[in-house]
């Protein structure tokens, strides 16, 4: 394995400084409903029979972080109750899974705009509301400043595991189809990469033509439509790494039909400690994904 260190195996483009630790502040994160969605499906047989029923409640939440917060990941919610206005207990679909997991990416945390969404069963009737839904949400804050390095020459780096500095868990750079470069690891590392930049061997840029992002069973990517010669460079840019708070939350009642919800109060839990005023690296806006777009 290869450990890649700044600035010693790695040569460094820019290095960050982060901030004297500091207390951790108080900050205001709002859960508040922003969508809820009940969808049934009646399928029948092939002589037009009656089989069977399914259906789904989806409920989208929006979390409003106080100025300076940054999210970079949900790794949960834990609900504790959800009943509808009849009594009916909502319960998760997918048990086997994390409710609500959801990795956010660069434009959510320039905008300071976040949404998770949960998949409950749906009620045997639907409801004239749900009466409540109370749980906590388990968030991966950041702040202070990540770390940038260059991969050069990339031929040197393709294929070997790379331990970057600032993680203990090794990633893979491989080429795919297309061509592109695929950056390959845990989800711990692969969530904290904040983008890439490649350089010819003169170091002209190259235009990074897209992107994608998933995971196969254990090991998570990011997928760039690009090709970096032989002599080129890759910049990797780094998130610094995040620190977990649990932000307990509960809603309602949430009327399935045209009335408006009642106002939630926001909840105030402790925050990381922002960076000193002028170190924060400058982050470039990118345009809006669309709709399903990938992202991390």
């Amino acid at each position: 394995m290869h450990r890649v260190a700044i600035p010693t195996l790695l040569t460094v483009c820019t290095a960050l400084v982060a901030a004297e630790p500091m207390p951790a502040p108080s900050a205001t994160i709002s859960v508040v409903p922003e969508s809820v969605r009940l969808t049934y499906q009646v399928q029948f047989d092939d002589q037009g029979r009656y089989r069977r029923t399914s259906g789904e409640l989806a409920v989208e939440l929006g979390l409003k972080p106080g100025q300076g917060v940054q999210l970079l990941a949900c790794r949960g919610i834990t609900l504790t109750e959800a009943v509808t206005d009849a009594g009916e207990v909502l319960r998760p679909r997918n048990r086997g899974q994390d409710l609500g997991q959801e990795t956010f990416n660069e434009w959510e945390r320039t905008n300071g705009s976040y949404d998770v969404s949960m998949s409950l069963s749906a009620p045997a009737r639907a409801p004239q509301a749900i009466a409540r839904i109370v749980g906590t949400i388990r968030l991966a804050a950041i702040s202070g400043n990540g770390a940038q390095g260059e991969l050069r020459p990339f031929k040197d780096w393709v294929g070997k595991p790379l331990l970057l500095e600032g993680t203990d868990q090794p990633i893979t750079v491989t080429i795919g189809e297309g061509p592109s470069v695929r950056l390959g690891g845990p989800q711990e590392v692969i969530e904290r990469i904040d983008g890439i930049t490649a350089r010819r061997g003169d170091g002209r840029d190259i235009v990074v033509r897209g992107w994608g992002s998933g995971n196969d069973n254990d090991e998570w990517y990011r997928s760039y439509n690009i090709q970096i010669p032989d002599d080129g460079s890759l910049v990797v840019r780094l998130l610094p790494p995040s620190t977990e708070i649990l932000v307990p939350f509960s809603l309602g009642p949430l009327p399935m039909t045209a009335a408006a919800p009642a106002a939630t109060a926001p909840v105030r839990v402790p925050v990381p400690a922002q960076p000193a005023e002028g170190v924060k690296p400058k982050v470039v806006v990118p345009e809006r994904p669309a709709q399903g777009a990938g992202g991390f």
